[in-house]
């Protein structure tokens, strides 16, 4: 059996060894992380196998649609990454094929045991490709794939393969020739599953029905629930994602095909009582309730600590939940820095006996706080909330032992701190001068929210306004941002759970401010209130229920929102027309020569080349950045993004919902938002999608190219250049996507107030004159909007 190429003739069924993960060590250094880990890929790249050497350990890696075999993971400290990846190409005659090899890993390609072609160096990104002709036989051609690649934070071990000419006399097999059959018809039933509401018509054939249970908590013991069953099957209630397993016949062979189910409708926002609201220690409650927080290979315990001790709350465990937080600071994995600033809270609330003492100022004197100190590992030091920290802890622990030696830094305590110092007041200056670079961003406030307030606690005086006039100012735009009980934002730095803001960590300070809020636990940094002279102003409650119609600048972006009672449209500019002057990347300067690595100027340029630029212009690669909402509540939200990847199952960043792959033109006036894409061919994924969960609205209606919807009195209408397409990758009812490289979006927001009912708007919205051409690529919405594409380039997003 054999399968069809998927979109844009990409091949979606491989076979792929297990990543040989082991530790990278080297004695390569750098002051310049970047540049550092620019050197140790290309050392990594260096050991790319180029002999076929058949792996005999496969197994299956295919994805409905997904054209890259996808192996991308967090590794807190350096590691080297090999794979090998197969599939069999199937021709009814012999013809020279060009295809495109696609990755971020160092690749070899074979192709019937013929070295024909490579990818040097692994990159963080973009993705890179090469282009290949390749004499390809009538019958079966084997190709293999051999990667490498240095695992450092987020890697991308991805690869994949595009038929860009001969894709009609090609088709895909799996390099098992016994499994061949099996695994096809297996694949075809998974994907043949239908779903009624949350009932699953499993057919006759007998799956695994598997839920993970994820802790938050480190401690509790994450478990898969696993039943099997035929027939049809009702997913309970309190369950919003399911796995469904399909297992070899011959339990010899080890595959496992799965394909996940997620109910969005079983996701819903989570409220208190009155009564537990009158409880002021309660956001402390749920935070100590957690023995360490889960971060997947380890757990992170002070703030839960923090919390408990502020409780009065005592855990004979406590004590070692420490010292292995010390062993994690020790080992310097990625966030050791999150770390050491709740340690720094502990030790200027909380005594600690004399043992403990020791085992602390060994631990800090012998930290690299940064990346100029002796020292190789994948600590992140760039992000705007990373480099506050860093900067405050050489501040804040230098002062502790300012007579010691700092090892790493080869200063003492009193000059690393005043080291230290400097550069939060750069970090400081900058901010009050640009705004945030992570603006907004539901993941990451909490944590610069948090580091600021170990400035507004300790340090001097005027550094401790300065970042109280800060943590006003972030909480302000939070609370302005803030619809019916959940902050509704573009931001600077997201991941997926832009999908659902109402579960997001920033909805825990929300939720302070405003009881009535949606409550979450976040990652614990609200602890650091318990000990803090920080304190809300009353102001923020009052913002986050009044209607909103305004523009201001954060960093590089120009943000637009427009709140009413009824409806939310925020977003920011894409390209921004007004006459601000973007500040110069001083990295790329850099790179030409100039040599000002250590200072905070540099630090935000390789952030801004790393994280994703602020300067949003359209054609431009992205990153993490969200560009726009349209809300009815906080749970019935609507976007359009372009994915970095072709499927859920990504992990990367962008990612499928999170992020975008390139920037469109974008621009907002009130309550009408137009966007336009245009993708290239050097971006893999071709299309984009609307995030749209219907159940979380009254009314969905979708008439030609239009979607309308409505949430209680507010109404919002989606035009599209190219008609949508419903699709279901994992979420149900959530997904409509266009398959064009090409298009355009027009979305208006309304309410009764404005229009009677639903058909009043609709009537309304019909009647504008919204137009798209693909030759000027201009999207006009009547007389209030154009908006047009253009090519832009940005060298800053190339690393």
């Amino acid at each position: 059996m054999s399968w069809e190429l998927g979109y844009e003739g990409f091949i979606c069924q491989y076979m792929v060894s297990r990543p040989e993960v082991t530790d990278y060590e080297t004695d390569i250094k750098d002051n310049d992380q970047f540049r550092l880990e620019k050197r140790l890929r290309e050392d990594v790249g260096q050991e790319l196998d180029h002999n076929e050497a058949i792996c005999d350990d496969f197994t299956i890696a295919i994805e409905r649609n997904n054209g890259f075999v996808n192996r991308s993971a967090f590794y807190s400290t350096l590691k080297k990454i090999k794979m090998q990846v197969s599939t069999v190409l199937v021709l009814d005659k012999d013809i020279t094929a060009t295809i495109r090899l696609w990755s971020y890993m160092a690749v070899s390609l074979f192709v019937n045991g013929e070295a024909v072609g490579q990818i040097d160096k692994p990159v963080y990104k973009p993705i890179q490709y090469v282009d290949l002709n390749i004499s390809l036989k009538k019958g079966e051609n084997v190709l293999i794939l051999n990667c490498i690649n240095l695992g450092v934070r987020d890697t991308r071990n991805i690869v994949g393969i595009q038929i860009v000419d001969g894709a009609d006399h090609i088709k895909v097999t799996l390099y098992d020739k016994s499994l061949r059959d099996e695994v096809y018809d297996k694949y075809n039933y998974l994907y043949g599953i239908k779903t009624d509401g949350k009932r699953l018509m499993l057919g006759d054939k007998k799956v695994c029905i598997s839920y993970s249970n994820r802790s938050m908590d480190y401690e509790e013991r994450s478990s898969n629930e696993e039943i099997e069953a035929t027939g049809s099957y009702t997913v309970p209630d309190d369950k919003e994602l399911v796995m469904i397993s399909l297992r070899s016949d011959d339990p010899d062979r080890k595959y496992t095909l799965n394909r996940i189910i997620e109910f969005d409708d079983a996701c819903r926002s989570v409220y208190e009582s009155n009564e537990e609201n009158k409880d002021t220690n309660r956001y402390l409650k749920h935070i100590a309730d957690i023995k360490s927080a889960n971060r997947g290979e380890f757990g992170f315990s002070i703030m839960n600590i923090l919390a408990r001790k502020a409780l009065n709350i005592y855990d004979i465990k406590d004590r070692d939940r420490l010292l292995k937080d010390l062993d994690l600071i020790e080992r310097r994995v990625d966030c050791s820095d999150f770390l050491i600033c709740g340690l720094i809270r502990y030790l200027k609330n909380y005594e600690i006996d004399e043992q403990l003492s020791c085992r602390i100022k060994e631990v800090l004197l012998n930290f690299r706080y940064w990346m100029n100190m002796d020292g190789s590992d994948g600590m992140c030091f760039w992000s705007e909330n990373h480099s506050l920290m860093f900067y405050s802890c050489m501040m804040l622990v230098g002062q502790m032992y300012p007579d010691d030696i700092f090892v790493r830094a080869h200063m003492t305590g009193e000059k690393l701190s005043k080291y230290g110092k400097g550069k939060v007041e750069d970090w400081l200056f900058d901010v009050e001068k640009y705004g945030f670079e992570e603006f907004l961003s539901a993941t990451y406030l909490n944590v610069t929210f948090a580091a600021l307030l170990n400035l507004v606690d300790y340090a001097d005086k005027d550094i401790s306004k300065r970042a109280t006039l800060l943590c006003d100012k972030m909480l302000r735009q939070l609370s302005i941002h803030t619809f019916k009980g959940t902050m509704i934002a573009p931001m600077g730095r997201v991941y997926r759970g832009a999908i659902r803001p109402y579960k997001e960590g920033d909805q825990a300070i929300v939720h302070c401010i405003d009881k009535t809020a949606p409550v979450t636990i976040g990652e614990g940094w609200l602890s650091y209130l318990s000990t803090s002279k920080y304190k809300f102003s009353d102001e923020f409650k009052n913002l986050m229920h009044e209607d909103a119609d305004i523009c201001y600048s954060s960093g590089n972006s120009l943000i637009m929102l427009k709140k009413t009672k009824d409806y939310c449209l925020t977003s920011v500019q894409s390209k921004r027309t007004d006459d601000f002057k973007r500040w110069e990347n001083v990295r790329i300067s850099a790179v030409s020569g100039r040599s000002d690595i250590d200072t905070h100027e540099y630090l935000k340029s390789a952030n801004e080349s790393f994280h994703g630029t602020t300067f949003f212009e359209p054609g431009t690669y992205g990153y993490q950045q969200h560009m726009w909402y349209a809300a009815l509540s906080g749970e019935a939200v609507i976007f359009v993004n372009h994915p970095g990847a072709m499927s859920e199952d990504s992990g990367m960043r962008p990612g499928y919902w999170h992020g975008n792959g390139v920037m469109p033109a974008l621009c907002q006036k009130g309550s009408i938002l137009g966007a336009v894409y245009n993708i290239p061919k050097n971006h893999p994924v071709g299309f984009t999608h609307i995030f749209l969960p219907e159940n979380k609205f009254d009314e969905v209606i979708k008439e030609e190219n239009y979607i309308f919807a409505r949430k209680d009195n507010g109404y919002i209408a989606i035009w599209c250049s190219d008609k949508p397409e419903e699709y279901m990758d994992r979420l149900i009812g959530c997904e409509q996507r266009i398959y064009s490289r090409c298009h355009a979006y027009a979305v208006i927001c309304g309410s009764s107030s404005e229009d009677t009912d639903l058909d009043s708007f609709i009537s309304r919205v019909r009647k504008l004159d919204i137009s798209f051409s693909k030759e000027q690529k201009e999207l006009k919405i009547g007389e209030r909007m154009l908006v047009k594409w253009y090519q832009s380039k940005d060298e800053t997003q190339v690393i």
